[in-house]
């Protein structure tokens, strides 16, 4: 009785159940159709609808329906997976094409720098008339970019890029002086004296008197006097250094101009027009028509100059031997290397002095338009002059005034010949002091033996 109580809730509440009971009857009713008895087919069907019968039956539909592996369970999870495995597809295909889409038809949106768009702004506004509004938005867009650059700024950020950002030093702490590190000056003097190594106790050391009435910080200093008169002094020396060079260039050179043994023509005390106008100097103004007036102020200039350029040959030589160097300066305008070397030295060699004087004794001729005279091979023509033999014989006795045993050189002969010549220096008493051949090397250039102003015989220094 209970089983069918069970069986005919099952067939009221389980469609299946239903189902199942419809087609056994069909089933049954099909096989018996060729006249069987209505009783027999009525056992069969009250045989099918017994409730063990239909119990069994859903037991074996249920576990059919809830396997994964066989019956309709397996069937109904394969379709199901296969749809699964066929909509996945589908999507991957619409979401790809709709990816494809978008990528060929929209582009990016662009991604603004906000502080150069404020920067900007800011310019813009820099631009305008300097009214009062004007300057309102600058100074809010310059907060506001003071304000978007310290958002930028960690706990990290130096000193330094947190100034540049803000334009703010941020954490310093306030700058203070410790009174203990303030000072007098006759306490600053005593330090200095200490840190400059003086070596001198405290108590034997000079301090700076302290400012009175007549001895302020704006008073006069003690050694202005000194400084002056050492001022005065020198000018005073170079003064008559200058006088006395000017009288030995009249006596070796002439007051009057006059055209050299070269050709070339020269002013009175031996300058040259070009010179004179190369330091300043118009020798065809008023206020040098006295030549030694002129003399007088080129000198000076050529003097001032030949000490600065050849200090270690001056701060060697006494005022007499400065005259000789200053006159090869003069007549050069410059110093031989050999003289440089020779007289630079802390003692010096004066023979090699000699040597390298002796040597400068050549000139080019000129032509009557004053240009160097050539030769048919185009070559500059050199000759060597006695009269300039006689000039550095003439310093070389500056040179060597007042040295030990030195007897001054009083002739300049030549011997060998025209073509070949040798200037031989000699004494008072006929003694050779020093010989030299002149000759000529370089590209273009071509000698000629003695100048033809000059003649074969001695002449006095």
């Amino acid at each position: 009785m209970f089983n069918l109580n069970c069986a005919l809730v099952l067939l009221v509440l389980v469609p299946e159940a239903q189902e199942h009971i419809q087609s056994k009857r069909y089933y049954i009713m099909s096989a018996f159709s060729n006249r069987q008895s209505i009783k027999d087919m009525n056992d069969q069907i009250n045989d099918a609808s017994s409730g063990d019968t239909i119990l069994a039956s859903i037991d074996e539909e249920i576990a059919s329906l809830s396997s994964s592996n066989v019956g309709k369970g397996q069937a109904f999870l394969d379709k199901a997976l296969e749809d699964s495995e066929d909509n996945v597809k589908a999507m991957k295909r619409r979401a790809l094409g709709a990816r494809n889409t978008l990528t060929k038809t929209i582009k990016p949106d662009p991604v603004f720098d906000s502080n150069a768009s404020l920067a900007r702004d800011w310019l813009t506004a820099s631009k305008a008339d300097e009214e009062a509004e004007s300057e309102g938005i600058i100074q809010a867009l310059s907060d506001k970019i003071a304000t978007q650059s310290a958002a930028l700024l960690t706990a990290e950020s130096s000193m330094d890029e947190n100034f540049l950002r803000t334009g703010r030093l941020d954490n310093v702490s306030t700058l203070t002086q410790d009174p203990d590190s303030i000072r007098t000056d006759a306490e600053r003097i005593e330090d200095s004296q200490y840190l400059s190594g003086s070596g001198v106790g405290i108590e034997d050391r000079i301090f700076a008197p302290e400012p009175t009435e007549t001895n302020g910080l704006m008073s006069r200093p003690d050694n202005v006097d000194a400084v002056e008169a050492y001022t005065a002094e020198v000018a005073k020396a170079d003064k008559d250094f200058n006088t006395a060079f000017v009288k030995k260039m009249a006596d070796s050179e002439g007051i009057v101009d006059h055209v050299d043994s070269l050709g070339i023509p020269t002013l009175g005390y031996g300058i040259l027009p070009e010179t004179a106008r190369n330091y300043g100097f118009d020798p065809d103004s008023a206020e040098y028509s006295d030549r030694k007036v002129l003399a007088a102020a080129v000198y000076n200039a050529m003097y001032k100059e030949a000490k600065t350029s050849y200090s270690d040959v001056f701060k060697n030589l006494d005022e007499s031997q400065k005259v000789g160097v200053l006159s090869l300066y003069i007549n050069l305008g410059e110093l031989p290397d050999g003289v440089v070397t020779a007289l630079s030295s802390a003692t010096p060699d004066f023979d090699a002095a000699r040597e390298s004087l002796s040597s400068v004794v050549l000139g080019s001729p000129r032509d009557a338009a004053g240009k160097r005279k050539k030769d048919s091979k185009n070559n500059t023509i050199y000759t060597s002059s006695k009269g300039l033999s006689k000039r550095r014989a003439g310093e070389y006795n500056m040179l060597m005034k007042g040295q030990s045993g030195f007897e001054p050189i009083t002739t300049v002969s030549v011997e060998g010949t025209k073509a070949a010549p040798e200037f031989v220096w000699k004494d008072k008493n006929d003694i050779e002091i020093h010989r030299y051949t002149p000759t000529v090397t370089g590209q273009g250039k071509v000698y000629q033996g003695l100048d033809d102003s000059n003649s074969m015989t001695t002449v006095d220094v």
